[in-house]
């Protein structure tokens, strides 16, 4: 079992340099009645949860409105498109994507749009196999960007990372691109698409960008109306990757997303587990990362120091990846925790 964190830093228009998180769960965003799900079904994953929660006193009506990649809504027999649940006071739903839109929809991929009654609906998905061999998720995304980072990209001959994303705009993007970054901060490519509205793409990065053979670093989509226009804002994003019986999953990170100052509220290392942590440098010059593990315990019990920190360098448009044995001379059998601030 591994436990999975990302950081993305970048370099602020001006003279001060800014560090940001990559929110798993964490990200507080502003609250906002439509929220989407970038994923229906993923490619490696064979089934969908929603999880809905109102903390408000009154009732809450929530709209369902799953869509193909295409932009066309779903439907077909025993397909219930858009779906409505209802959410009592103080209260919680959670229903696999077949319990909400019905049998039908079995199979299909895409994405979910979510309009709540009350902005104050909060949810999150899971994907998982019908054996419950593999199981990891993310956040409804409540807001959109018009540049995404997806900070762990890898293509080998027996893997490639599963990337997810979604113009939701109704109007065409005609000139919405894909870059990939190598970790020593290299675009190896950049492919120019045109995004139809509300269409996206779900699949392996090399089913994408065919020409690109073993690699590992990150990838920034964006959206442009013409190449000379800013971005539109109308991105959404989610990524997957695989080790063996193990899924991780992570929200795309929009770039608007800085910080100068982030943590990890969990590590955990040893005894059988693991955590790697990314950071990605998307700026023009390198910057330097003081990153504490601090509370670290063995089985419980205090470590002396219990804390490290350490210092790494990130170049320009680069990556760091690392796990947090390594990072930190953890080592032994015990099953050593704490966190992480950078």
């Amino acid at each position: 079992m591994k436990t999975h964190f990302s950081n993305f830093t970048r370099l602020a228009i001006g003279t001060f340099v800014c560090l940001a998180l990559v929110p798993l769960a964490l990200n507080a965003q502003t609250a906002s009645p439509t929220s989407y799900l970038p994923i229906l079904q993923a490619t490696d994953a064979g089934d969908l949860g929603l999880a809905l929660s109102n903390p408000t006193l009154s009732e809450v009506t929530v709209t369902l409105t799953a869509r193909t990649y295409s932009g066309e809504t779903i439907s077909g027999a025993d397909i219930a498109n858009p779906a409505t649940v209802k959410l009592p006071p103080s209260g919680q739903r959670a229903q696999r994507a077949v319990e909400i839109f019905g049998n039908g929809i079995a199979g299909k991929t895409g994405w979910i749009e979510v309009k709540a009654s009350s902005p104050a609906v909060k949810g999150f998905f899971l994907l998982f196999d019908s054996r419950v061999s593999f199981i990891d998720g993310g956040e409804m995304q409540s807001s959109t960007a018009g540049r995404l980072i997806f900070p762990k990209v890898t293509v080998s001959a027996t893997t490639s990372t599963n990337i997810t994303f979604v113009h939701t705009g109704t109007q065409t993007v005609r000139f919405a691109s894909i870059s990939l970054y190598d970790n020593s901060g290299k675009i190896v490519t950049r492919q120019y698409i045109s995004l139809g509205p509300q269409s996206g793409f779900s699949g392996p990065i090399n089913q994408l960008v065919p020409s690109i053979q073993n690699f590992e670093g990150y990838a920034v989509v964006e959206t442009a109306g013409t190449p000379f226009s800013g971005v539109i804002e109308t991105l959404i994003g989610f990524e997957t990757y695989r080790e063996k019986s193990d899924v991780a999953a992570l929200n795309a990170v929009p770039e608007t997303t800085l910080q100068r100052i982030g943590f990890l509220p969990h590590l955990a290392s040893q005894a059988g587990y693991r955590t790697t942590l990314s950071f990605v440098n998307y700026s023009f010059q390198s910057q330097t990362v003081k990153i504490t593990a601090s509370g670290l315990e063995a089985n419980g019990a205090a470590l002396n120091p219990a804390s490290v920190t350490v210092e790494r360098t990130i170049p320009a448009f680069g990556r760091l990846t690392e796990t947090a044995d390594k990072m930190f001379w953890l080592s032994g059998n015990a099953l050593i925790a704490g966190y992480v601030k950078w």
